[in-house]
């Protein structure tokens, strides 16, 4: 079985039982590079792509600047600077947008983006 992830990479999965365990170790430790940016095989792409449409939402947007939100988890906070950092050197994630994020969505996302922009 093939699974493609973006134009250029293929990554073959193991329909093997026996060859199952070593692949699992190898995917879990790997990483890829692409286009420029690095990213973790295990992680969900979509999750990435949405953060980072919300990060460039934020810098476009004067509105939000006031914005604060004081019940982030840590755990948000850590994958909006992980979103952020890819964001920051990936060219193709310029001219992205996410149509399919509600406004709920966008508004904590780019309250997300904000603090993360005051960080040191």
């Amino acid at each position: 079985m093939w699974l493609k992830a973006g134009r250029s990479l293929q990554i073959k999965w193991c329909d093997r039982e026996a060859d199952h365990g070593e692949a699992q170790a190898r995917q879990e430790s790997s990483v890829i590079k692409i286009g420029g940016w690095m990213t973790d095989r295990n992680l969900a792409l979509q999750g990435y792509h949405r953060l980072i449409s919300a990060r460039l939402l934020a810098v476009k947007s004067p509105q939000f600047k006031k914005i604060n939100d004081r019940h982030l988890a840590l755990q948000d906070h850590h994958k909006l600077i992980s979103a952020t950092l890819l964001a920051g050197k990936s060219s193709q994630f310029q001219k992205m947008s996410d149509r399919h994020l509600t406004l709920q969505e966008r508004h904590r996302l780019i309250t997300m983006g904000l603090l993360v922009g005051r960080s040191p």
